[in-house]
């Protein structure tokens, strides 16, 4: 972990000028990259970094004797989670359960986010911060324009796998309330400047 606290003032930085900082948030520890060319045992590795060194998450991958396939197991502590595959191979259906048992299996201590800015590209971007602090930063922001930039990936059906005219519709949807969400944006950053 390259700090966690860095990460939430990476997002808060973001946040508070979202075109100014596009670049440095998106080449930060803040964001983890996924694409198809990551293992499935990778993905919990990039998502550890982000974590706290104590909660950090081990994984072990095991053959299961009943349909041939393999199981991951994650554990921390004395909890434990088992995701079962279909193969060793890498399979997109698989790349969805493991960000949403890992997310599940952080909480109630935190929570991963896509970046909605990444939907639809061939690299998908996730934050991981503690609940608090997105709550912290609805709070500071607005949750309408946290939620606008970061929605938690319980809230996806599928990330990965997601269907065009879906990503497609939520784009829409995004386009639609841009100019609503930059006009508060620049009235926030208008106010805090006079602050």
């Amino acid at each position: 972990m390259s700090g966690f606290y860095s990460i939430y003032h990476k997002v808060d930085n973001f946040l508070e000028d979202p075109m100014g900082n596009w670049y440095s948030f998106n080449r930060s520890e803040a964001s983890i990259w996924l694409d198809d060319r990551i293992y499935n045992k990778e993905i919990v590795d990039y998502f550890n970094e982000s974590l706290e060194r104590e909660d950090v998450v081990d994984k072990e991958i095991k053959k299961n004797e009943l349909d041939n396939g393999f199981n991951m197991i994650l554990k921390n502590h004395n909890k434990s989670l088992v995701i079962p595959f279909k193969d060793e191979k890498y399979d997109k259906i698989d790349r969805d359960n493991i960000v949403k048992s890992f997310d599940e299996f952080i909480k109630p201590k935190y929570e991963i986010r896509c970046f909605m800015d990444s939907l639809g590209s061939d690299k998908l971007i996730f934050t991981i911060l503690k609940i608090t602090e997105w709550e912290n930063l609805e709070e500071k922001y607005d949750k309408e324009i946290v939620s606008y930039f970061f929605v938690p990936v319980c809230e996806f059906k599928e990330i990965f796998n997601m269907p065009t005219d879906e990503v497609t519709k939520i784009s829409k949807e995004r386009e639609n309330k841009r100019d609503e969400i930059f006009k508060i944006i620049r009235q926030n950053m208008l106010r805090r400047h006079f602050e």
